[in-house]
């Protein structure tokens, strides 16, 4: 754990983790996680908003640096795929009331982490950090803006300076060669 956040609290972002919501034939249902990762393989997944999975299609970035809010528990050596956001969740944490967001399963990228870091504050990050992110993410204060769009939604109990001092994760991926065992 980080020392600057150390002391902070984890706050959770979603109270059904055992379940993902997906577009199939386009069918909006649920599916539990554990048929997610038999489905594909994959020990979990990676949720990308619309503007950064566009890069993901049109680029098909070799390493790729992901920053989530405070914690994320991926684990290094592990697969995982990376999914569209076609519908962000919400969830109220007075009420409990949760929309899991909406994934898009019909062009999901493999990714294994080779690093991952949490409970980072923002202080201490270094602009090669941002080598390998998305294109909108290049420098600490495009990273707070990010990291407030994605999560003042989902998360509107919170305000952005709440938001900020929560803290990031810092996940590190390497693109999984396709082959005909591993192809969606």
């Amino acid at each position: 754990m980080n020392e600057e956040t150390e002391d902070f609290n984890f706050i959770p972002r979603e109270i059904k983790t055992n379940l993902v919501r997906v577009l199939i034939d386009g069918k909006d249902t649920e599916i539990s996680l554990k048929e997610f990762q038999k489905r594909f393989g994959a020990f979990g997944m990676i949720r990308i908003p619309k503007l950064e999975f566009e890069y993901l299609e049109n680029n098909q970035p070799e390493l790729l640096t992901h920053f989530n809010l405070q914690i994320s528990s991926h684990k290094k050596g592990e697969k995982y795929l990376l999914v569209k956001i076609l519908e962000h969740g919400h969830l109220d944490n007075k009420t409990k009331d949760e929309t899991l967001p909406l994934l898009d399963l019909s062009n999901p990228k493999l990714y294994q982490c080779t690093e991952c870091d949490e409970n980072i504050s923002y202080q201490n990050l270094s602009n090669d950090l941002f080598e390998n992110s998305f294109p909108n993410i290049k420098s600490v204060q495009d990273l707070k803006n990010e990291i407030i769009n994605r999560y003042s939604k989902s998360m509107s109990y919170l305000t952005n300076e709440e938001i900020l001092e929560l803290g990031i994760s810092i996940t590190k991926l390497k693109k999984v060669i396709q082959t005909e065992e591993n192809n969606f």
